[in-house]
């Protein structure tokens, strides 16, 4: 046969078709993408929160991130699925978070301190993964199907921690009873510049004790250090640490906690608790805490990336309610609550100051737990209707004069009060109008719940 041009085009073209099928089916273009979402899990250890303690313990915070790579949005009911962390090869679960929902290219970050945790050969690994309900394929949703499931674990190794720790151990000069950490990145002795250089230091997680310290080679003039911090509270509610206190040095639109720091020479440091009388209450719960010196930044340091740190800690058993003492000679009203009985209206204001408290207001709200009608669902009289304020919406007393160490008890008449069964919180509010300068303006408020059995 004679080949001719037009003949060996035809042939080329009769060739090359099949195969540029072929290839198309091979590499993926003939068949389109399938719409499933992909989540996809990740853990690490945060840097900034290993801490050597006192006893040769560590505290770090585990974080974790589930996003959603895949090109839908996942969308299940709840208690389909959860992300859990435990350790490995233990029994020991360590927490655990509950979604429904989570839209393409969405990111769920969680965090969880550890505390206490020996080193050495006694690290464990943590895994953070997801867990789905067997049946979850078989309920007729493909929103919640999940692509793949090859990702859906993610392991923070003893070996990564162990280094952690060595880290964490290699910046920390341990003297009896004093923790000095050095910042990270910095190496001691080399400052570019003869200028100061301040960096916050935690001393002493578990108590919260901290330092603002120089270590420039400049003297610092007086500066401030800003205070973040968010407590998880049980039932997994996040809500700011000064939340409702009257702190003259606290922001609440910034949700900042302001400490003036003096001035500083090189080497020179200065340490603050931020659990006390003045600052955060030492309630059970877990915080996270973020550390600024030199908040307001007016400062021109040798090193501008080392002014922030994190503090994460978790306070267990029982919060402290026994009051500080207090100081200078001011008096100090308190309600008291041993020998109370709130079913009776029998309440009692002390001044355990040591100057004589002027005239006040006492307040008292009462709230049956789960009623959901007008009022609080409290026994009413109408010997009560006198005290009762629309403002507060509680009684409203008149307190006289009390000496240092005096006691006040309001007298009601309770003839004809009939409570219902069920839990009441009363909160006793004293000195309510803000009238008597005192020596500590935050013991004022306690509340109480009791139980109406009959």
């Amino acid at each position: 046969m004679k080949q001719t041009k037009k003949t060996n085009q035809k042939w080329k073209l009769s060739f090359m078709l099949p195969l540029a099928g072929l290839m198309a089916i091979t590499m993926g273009v003939a068949t389109p993408a399938l719409a499933a979402p992909d989540l996809q899990v990740r853990v690490w250890v945060d840097a900034n929160s290993v801490h050597k303690n006192a006893n040769n313990t560590y505290n770090f915070t585990i974080r974790g991130q589930l996003k959603n790579i895949g090109n839908s949005n996942y969308v299940s009911r709840n208690n389909q699925q959860v992300l859990f962390l435990h350790q490995v090869g233990r029994s020991n679960h360590i927490t655990n978070w509950n979604f429904s929902r989570l839209n393409r290219g969405k990111v769920m970050n969680v965090h969880v301190p550890v505390i206490n945790q020996p080193g050495g050969e006694f690290v464990p690994s943590y895994e953070l993964a997801l867990s789905f309900d067997p049946d979850i394929y078989l309920d007729k949703n493909p929103a919640n199907d999940d692509h793949n499931r090859r990702n859906n674990q993610a392991t923070l190794s003893n070996r990564t921690l162990s280094a952690a720790f060595a880290r964490a151990s290699r910046g920390v000069g341990v003297r009896p009873g004093i923790i000095t950490p050095r910042p990270v990145g910095v190496r001691p002795g080399i400052i570019n510049g003869k200028k100061p250089d301040l960096v916050p230091v935690v001393v002493n997680a578990n108590q919260g004790v901290i330092r603002v310290r120089n270590i420039g080679a400049a003297i610092v003039g007086s500066s401030k250090l800003f205070v973040i911090c968010s407590i998880v509270r049980s039932g997994g509610r996040s809500r700011p640490c000064a939340a409702g206190l009257r702190l003259p040095n606290y922001n609440a639109a910034r949700n900042t906690l302001v400490y003036p720091i003096h001035a500083l020479r090189p080497g020179a440091s200065q340490t603050l608790r931020l659990f006390g009388p003045r600052s955060f209450p030492r309630r059970p719960g877990t915080y996270g805490i973020k550390l600024f010196a030199d908040g307001p930044r007016r400062i021109a340091e040798s090193n501008e990336r080392n002014n922030y740190t994190r503090l994460d800690t978790v306070i267990r058993g029982k919060p402290i309610t026994t009051y500080p003492k207090p100081r200078g000679k001011k008096p100090d009203l308190i309600p008291v609550m041993r020998g109370s009985n709130p079913f009776k209206l029998k309440f009692k204001v002390k001044n355990q100051g040591r100057a004589t408290a002027g005239a006040s207001k006492l307040v008292i709200i009462c709230k049956r737990i789960g009623y959901r009608g007008p009022g609080g669902g409290c026994a009413d009289s109408p010997s009560l209707h006198r005290y009762y304020d629309t403002a507060s919406n509680g009684l409203v007393v008149s307190v006289p004069a009390l000496r240092a160490s005096r006691t006040y008890t309001p007298r009601f008449s309770v003839k004809g009060l009939k409570w219902a069964k069920g839990k009441y919180k009363f909160t006793i509010k004293v000195d309510a109008t803000r009238v008597v300068a005192e020596s500590n303006e935050r013991n004022n408020i306690k509340q109480m719940v009791r139980r109406r059995r009959r």
